[in-house]
C-alpha cells in the first residue's frame, strides 16, 4: 500500500457513465466517555524490555535522516518482526515525527509503517486499539487520522493475500461502530469537508453486503448516506461517492437528489457525472425524458455526452 493522499485517496477518475472507480484508500455520538476509552496510548510502556533491531532502529532514529533512508531501513525489516520491533514501530506512529522529515515524509513513513505492521505474520491483536486510538485522537493530524481509517478498513477484511487482518468478532464490530459513528452528523468531530467520509461510507458499504463475512445489518447506514448525499455542505467527491453507492444499492429515494444535482447550473462535473450514472441505472421514463432534454442542453460539452449517451442506452435495456 503505497502513499495514499488523503485529500483523493478514495477518488478516481469517472468514465463511461461517469461510474466512480472508488478504492481504499468518523467516530461518532457514541458518548464522548466512549472515545476517551479508545484512546490508546503505547508511549507509556517500558520500551527497554524488548531489544529491537537495528533496521528499526535506523528506521525510527532520532538522527536527522531523510526519508528514503527510513524507507530503506523499512523495506529490510520484513514480515516477520520479532515484538520489541512491531511494538516500537506500534509506538511511533502517536509520538512526534522523526528530525530531518517534512510533513508529507511523515505520513508517507507513517502510512507504510502501518502497511508494514498489518502484514506481520502472525498477525499483530495490537493494531485494532492502536489504530482506533489514533483515530479518537483529535489532538492527532487529519491526514494521520486518515490513515488510521483507511487502514482498518482493509484490516476487517483485506483481499491483499500478503495482510493479515482482524479476526476478533468483538473487536471486528468495534471496528464497525466506529465506521458507522464516522458518518453521523450528530457526532461532534464531524466534518463534512472531510473527504474521510468516503473512506467510511465505501467500507460500510461492503459490511452491508449480505454476503460478507462480517456482514452489518439493522443499521440506520443508508438513511445516514441520503442525509450526506443530500447535503450541499459535503465535500463533492464524498457527494459523488455516496451516489455511486446509492446507485449500487438500488436506492431510488435518491432520484430527487440526482435530478436536482443536474438542476443546479453551479454542479460540479465530478457530482454531474455521478447523477447522470445513478438516473441511468435506476431511473424512470421520466429520467430518460429528462437526461435526452438535458443531453440537448448541453451539446457542446464532450464529457458529458458521452455518460448522458450511456445513461440512455441503459435506460432503453430490457
Amino acid at each position: 500500500m503505497k502513499k495514499m493522499p488523503t485529500r483523493i485517496a478514495w477518488i478516481a477518475t469517472l468514465g463511461g457513465v461517469g461510474v466512480m472507480a472508488v478504492l481504499a484508500a468518523w467516530w461518532g455520538n457514541n458518548r464522548q466517555d466512549d472515545a476517551d476509552k479508545q484512546k490508546v496510548s503505547f508511549t507509556d510502556e517500558k520500551k527497554a524490555t524488548q531489544p529491537i533491531s537495528p533496521a528499526v532502529l535506523a528506521l525510527l532514529s532520532e538522527e536527522a535522516r531523510p526519508l528514503n533512508d527510513r524507507l530503506d531501513a523499512l523495506r529490510m525489516a520484513g514480515f516477520s518482526l520479532p515484538q520489541g520491533d512491531r511494538m516500537a514501530l506500534l509506538r511511533s506512529l502517536s509520538e512526534p515525527k522523526r528530525p530531518g522529515l517534512s510533513d508529507d515524509d511523515w505520513f508517507t513513513l507513517a502510512n507504510d509503517i502501518m502497511q508494514l505492521l498489518r502484514n506481520q505474520q502472525p498477525a499483530m491483536p495490537e493494531i485494532t486499539p492502536a489504530l482506533l486510538g489514533l483515530w479518537n485522537d483529535s489532538q492527532q493530524d487529519p491526514t494521520l487520522r486518515d490513515y488510521a481509517l483507511q487502514h482498518l478498513r482493509e484490516w476487517v477484511s483485506d483481499h491483499d493475500v500478503r495482510s493479515a487482518h482482524e479476526t476478533n468478532p468483538t473487536q471486528i464490530k468495534e471496528i464497525q461502530k466506529t465506521f458507522l459513528a464516522a458518518i453521523d452528523s450528530e457526532n461532534p468531530s464531524y466534518d463534512p469537508q472531510s473527504t474521510t467520509l468516503g473512506t467510511a461510507l465505501l467500507a460500510l458499504h461492503e459490511w452491508h453486503q449480505k454476503s460478507h463475512s462480517h456482514a452489518m445489518s439493522e443499521t440506520p447506514f443508508e438513511e445516514r448516506l441520503l442525509s450526506i448525499l443530500a447535503d450541499p455542505a459535503v465535500h463533492r467527491g464524498t457527494r459523488a461517492t455516496a451516489l455511486q453507492i446509492s446507485a449500487q444499492r438500488k436506492m431510488t429515494n435518491a432520484l430527487p437528489v440526482a435530478r436536482q444535482i443536474l438542476n443546479q447550473a453551479e454542479s460540479d462535473m465530478i457530482l454531474r457525472l455521478a447523477a447522470i450514472n445513478f438516473l441511468g441505472s435506476n431511473g424512470s421514463n421520466a429520467d430518460k425524458e429528462f437526461l435526452i432534454t438535458y443531453q440537448q442542453q448541453n451539446q457542446h460539452d464532450t464529457l458529458l455526452q458521452s455518460s448522458l449517451s450511456k445513461a440512455l442506452q441503459a435506460l432503453d435495456a430490457p
